[in-house]
């Protein structure tokens, strides 16, 4: 197996998290963020991976900006659940209960984060020299007056020591940041909950002559017009900050060289993170394929796997021959999916499923997009056969016994049946995927015969398949895991 290595980011990935900043400071009206925060967690993370391996705080940090990452996903999901499927009478509800969950749950994960994050820099400030982490405005001493007498000095004096104190209580660089930072965050995500609880003073059943919800729009600007305020200038504060940070040479110089003499000999750290991106894209892919259809329309085209898939394929290319085979599949699954969804919105746009039988313009169509279904289809059922071949491809050569433990103990013996437990299971999984690829030309053949229920058959095939395809691969990792690295520690 070849050896991953790693190599140290220009000022270890810093400038990813002032990138990050600008997603993170725009305001939401509601739970509707136009910069979703989503991506600027993302970049957080990216910039902080180099940091949380030299430091313990850093790392939580970054579990927790992971965590958050999931929750706003969750929340992208929730505004497709708001718009497609909520009644407009059920809709300022429905807001203001969004909103404040996943406004409430940011704050969980978002906060522990940031504490974490600016207690990382500042313990490794103490420990490595960094001045600007822990810089504070400097007690200037005064003169008192040569010609001052003896009260007035001892005046001067006692006014010295309370400006020293004064001084001496200021916060460095990093906790006045922090500050900030939890300010901000707590006021971004309580702003917008508050016009949303207009919605719960109904003027119907408390005898008051004003409904306040009218005046929603005018509550919003003013809570939007207060966050962007309140963005700005943390968004200035913060990015003055690490571009100040990333200019203490001193301080990067030794966080580099720490994570040169501590990190980078570790191959097996960098092994493990190399297998555990490749895992979380195969799933990710794998959940993806699940297909939602909300009037006709597939609002998680398929193709959006296809190329997840493709990007994993060729991402272990270098652990498995079986690459090639997916990697081809999934281009197969990419081209026919998008053709697939170009056909649907054609049909769409001029048709509904009503005119099938009776307009021969709308059954040609049909029969267009009927044709492109199978080719998807076919496309997705390769797409996973492929997958599942490459899954036990990698489980086969990468795990396994090697030496005896006892006299009684055959190597060989236990390692068929590890390779036979490994593998056995992606049978079932590879039937679960076959039967949702098989569902993509059924749903379309249910449109001509008014049969409806097959959108609920393909959404619990693919669970299925992504749920139990997810847990075979992160089985046959972690046995990946238990061979390669006792052999190299």
């Amino acid at each position: 197996m070849s050896e991953m290595q790693g190599k140290i980011r220009k000022n270890l990935g810093i400038g990813f998290i002032i990138a990050s900043l600008f997603f993170l400071f725009n305001p939401d009206i509601a739970i509707i963020d136009f910069l979703p925060d989503v991506f600027g967690y993302l970049l957080m993370i990216f910039g902080i991976s180099q940091l949380s391996e030299i430091n313990e705080k850093i790392y939580e940090a970054k579990r927790y900006f992971i965590k958050a990452s999931v929750c706003n996903t969750v929340k992208l999901a929730l505004i497709v659940v708001l718009f497609g499927m909520v009644t407009p009478r059920e809709m300022p509800v429905s807001m203001l209960l969004f909103t404040f969950v996943m406004n409430f749950f940011d704050l969980i994960y978002v906060i522990p984060a940031y504490l974490n994050l600016f207690g990382g820099l500042m313990y490794l400030g103490e420990r490595l020299d960094g001045d600007f982490v822990l810089a504070r405005k400097r007690y200037v001493p005064r003169k008192c007056p040569l010609d001052a007498d003896e009260k007035r000095r001892a005046m001067f004096d006692l006014r010295e020591k309370r400006h020293r104190a004064r001084y001496e209580r200021k916060l460095s660089n990093t906790e006045k940041i922090q500050r900030a930072t939890i300010f901000f965050v707590v006021f971004k995500s309580v702003t917008p909950v508050l016009p949303e609880f207009t919605s719960l003073l109904d003027y119907e059943y408390n005898d008051s002559l004003i409904n306040y919800y009218d005046f929603i729009y005018l509550f919003r600007t003013v809570a939007i017009l207060l966050m962007l305020i309140v963005g700005v200038v943390w968004l200035v504060r913060a990015v003055r900050y690490f571009s100040r940070l990333i200019k203490d040479k001193v301080f990067i110089s030794s966080l580099a060289e720490k994570y040169t003499i501590e990190v980078l000999p570790n191959k097996v750290l960098f092994m493990k993170k190399f297998i555990n991106r490749a895992t979380i894209i195969f799933a990710c892919a794998s959940f993806l394929l699940v297909n939602a259809y909300f009037d006709e329309v597939n609002i998680i085209p398929g193709v959006i796997s296809a190329i997840i898939f493709m990007i994993g394929s060729f991402y272990v290319r270098k652990y498995t021959e079986k690459w090639k085979f997916c990697f081809i599949s999934s281009v197969v699954m990419t081209v026919s999916s998008l053709l697939l969804e170009i056909s649907r919105a054609n049909f769409n746009k001029d048709f509904i499923r009503e005119q099938i039988l009776r307009n021969p313009a709308a059954y040609g169509a049909w029969e267009d997009m009927f044709i492109v279904s199978v080719a998807a289809g076919v496309g997705a059922l390769l797409t996973v056969i492929s997958v599942l071949v490459m899954a036990g491809d990698i489980a086969v050569k990468y795990t396994g016994f090697f030496t005896p433990g006892s006299d009684s103990f055959d190597p060989r013996r236990a390692t068929k049946e590890l390779h036979s437990e490994l593998c056995r299971p992606l049978i079932l999984t590879g039937i679960f995927g076959g039967l949702a690829a098989l569902c993509i030309p059924f749903y379309v053949y249910g449109m001509l015969i008014r049969f409806q229920a097959v959108w609920f058959l393909d959404l619990v095939f693919s669970l299925f398949f992504a749920v139990s395809f997810s847990r075979n691969i992160s089985y046959i990792v972690k046995n990946v895991n238990l061979k390669h690295f006792l052999g190299d520690e």
